[in-house]
């Protein structure tokens, strides 16, 4: 019960892919002497991986309740994607370019990307490097443009169409407003097209 109290705490914590392993033990008292039906762990403050010496164990059962102070240590491992190969920046991200590993939730930052649902059919941002963990701001929807992206401006009046090359200035899906900047300087109001294409009607 008391492994369960603590793998409930971990998961409330960083989420329910944690893998937790725990080594506790009362620093006064012990178990009740009453049928122990649950047991959970509670704190002053968040209970976070590594050691809390401020962890109480509050054991209930037959309509009695105690809390007795434990020192808990606790290591936990979370999943996060890393990189089998680079990609470019703005190419679609595949599954085999990606893999799956555990690392310790005191390594991996908040925003770590989890599982390969969260970056298959996205594209990268920026270049994504062969080894590296992979974050949310690194990827972007495949049906968007996002700032300092390079696009294919479409200039479209009537049946003549002219194309030139800009900058995208802020980010949105299709269909939406976006604002580019043309090589010499002139701002231009848009609409997205596709992820690589916006269209300014005259």
């Amino acid at each position: 019960m008391v492994m369960t109290a603590v793998v409930d705490a971990m998961e409330m914590m960083y989420g329910q892919s944690v893998s937790v392993n725990a080594n506790w033990s009362f620093t006064s008292g012990g178990y009740p002497s009453f049928d122990v039906q649950s047991v959970r762990l509670a704190s002053p403050h968040p209970i976070y991986a590594g050691s809390n010496t401020r962890v109480s164990l509050v054991m209930q059962g037959g309509g009695q309740s105690v809390s007795e102070p434990i020192e808990l240590d606790v290591s936990v491992t979370v999943p996060v994607i890393v990189m089998n190969q680079p990609v470019a920046p703005g190419s679609l991200i595949q599954a085999d370019a990606v893999r799956v590993t555990r690392v310790s939730v005191n390594s991996a930052p908040a925003n770590a990307v989890r599982g390969i649902a969260g970056i298959v059919g996205r594209k990268a941002r920026s270049r994504l490097f062969a080894g590296r963990m992979v974050t949310q701001p690194m990827l972007y929807d495949a049906n968007s443009v996002v700032a300092g992206q390079p696009v294919r401006i479409m200039v479209e009046s009537g049946s003549i169409q002219i194309a030139t090359e800009g900058v995208v200035r802020t980010g949105a899906g299709i269909g939406e407003s976006v604002s580019v900047e043309l090589d010499n300087g002139t701002m231009l109001e848009a609409e997205v097209r596709d992820d690589q294409t916006v269209v300014v009607w005259n």
